[in-house]
C-alpha cells in the first residue's frame, strides 16, 4: 500500500513540487483539485493577504491534515497529487518531474503529451497547449521563437507586432504558435509535419525529439 503523506511531510513535499517547477500562484487550483473546499481556500487566501508562497504552503498543510473531501480523493498521497496536476492546465512537465523525482512510472503517461492526430492531420487553435507542450518536452528553445515564426509563415511586421507587447520568450513563442494555429500571414499548412520541419531548419535534435514524442 502507497504510503500516507502526513503533516510532518510538508517540507519533503514542497521541496519536490519547486524541483518539478510547480508555479506556485496555481495553489488555488491545485487544492481545489486535491479536495479541499472552495470556501477553505477562499479563507486561506484572506488569511495570508494573497500571498502566495503562504498561500501555497497553507494549502498543502491543509491537503496533509486531509480535511474537507481529500479522502474522496485520493488521500495525502503522492499518486493523488500526481492526479490534481494531471487535471490542471499546462502541468505535464510537472507531472514528469515529479514522477521522475519520486521514481515511479506516473512520467510520461500523461495523456496531454500524447497527441491523438497523425504528423499530417489538420491542427487547429485547440491544440494550442498540446503543441506548447510538446515543444518544451522538445527541449526546443524559446529563443528561436522569431526564426521559427518565419519558418511557419508568419510575416515579420507579425512577429514585431508580437514582441511589441514585451513579455517574455516563452510566451513569444506561445503566441508564434497560436498565430500560426490560427493561419495568420502566409501560413498554408498546420500539421505536425509542417512543424517538424521548421523547428528541423532550427535544431535538429529537437525535430528528432518531436517526432519520437509523437511515436510515444
Amino acid at each position: 500500500m502507497e504510503k500516507r503523506l502526513r503533516i510532518g511531510d510538508l517540507r519533503d513535499v514542497k521541496e519536490n513540487l519547486k524541483n518539478a517547477k510547480f508555479d506556485k500562484t496555481a495553489w488555488k487550483t491545485l487544492g481545489n483539485e486535491l479536495g479541499l473546499h472552495p470556501n477553505r481556500l477562499t479563507m486561506i487566501e484572506a488569511n495570508y493577504k494573497g500571498d502566495v508562497e503562504s498561500c501555497f504552503t497553507e494549502c498543502l498543510s491543509e491537503w496533509l491534515k486531509k480535511v474537507d473531501d481529500v479522502e474522496k480523493h485520493g488521500g495525502s498521497t503522492y499518486s493523488s497529487l500526481i492526479a490534481a496536476l494531471k487535471k490542471m492546465e499546462r502541468t505535464a512537465d510537472v507531472v514528469d518531474d515529479l514522477g521522475d523525482l519520486l521514481g515511479t512510472e506516473e512520467s510520461d503517461k500523461s495523456q496531454a503529451l500524447q497527441p491523438k492526430v497523425s504528423p499530417g492531420a489538420e491542427l487547429d487553435i485547440k491544440d494550442l497547449n498540446q503543441v506548447d507542450t510538446v515543444l518544451k518536452k522538445a527541449l526546443f528553445g524559446a529563443v528561436n521563437w522569431k526564426t521559427l515564426g518565419l519558418r511557419l509563415g508568419l510575416l515579420a511586421t507579425t512577429l514585431d507586432c508580437i514582441e511589441a507587447e514585451k513579455s517574455d520568450q516563452p510566451a513569444y513563442l506561445q503566441k508564434v504558435v497560436q498565430k500560426w494555429l490560427e493561419k495568420k500571414d502566409d501560413v498554408k499548412e498546420t500539421t505536425w509535419n509542417v512543424l517538424i520541419a521548421a523547428v528541423k531548419d532550427i535544431d535538429n535534435a529537437a525535430a528528432i525529439k518531436i517526432r519520437g514524442i509523437l511515436k510515444a
